[in-house]
């Protein structure tokens, strides 16, 4: 998620979902949109907000996430079909 930086995307999914608040969306199709959120990302506080993506990214997309999430997946179908 921008190794950092205030990650700038589309308003659109999957993007906005992913960012959820630690970065900063824009009309994919607004040219003045895209610009305005460019000019927003720079005001905001880069090292603050790249930080907060940074740590998201890491708590919910990383190896060991997508780890946790396979195996609670496995262990509520193991539970669910009575293994």
């Amino acid at each position: 998620m921008a190794n950092g930086l205030v990650p700038v995307a589309p308003d659109i999914s999957p993007f906005n979902e992913i960012l959820d608040g630690v970065g900063v969306c824009y009309n994919a199709y607004s040219q003045e949109d895209f610009v305005r959120s460019l000019n927003s990302a720079l005001a905001c506080g880069i090292p603050d907000r790249g930080r907060q993506a940074w740590d998201r990214a890491q708590v919910l997309f990383s190896r060991q996430a997508f780890g946790r999430a396979i195996l609670e997946s496995v262990e509520y179908l193991a539970r669910r079909c009575g293994s």
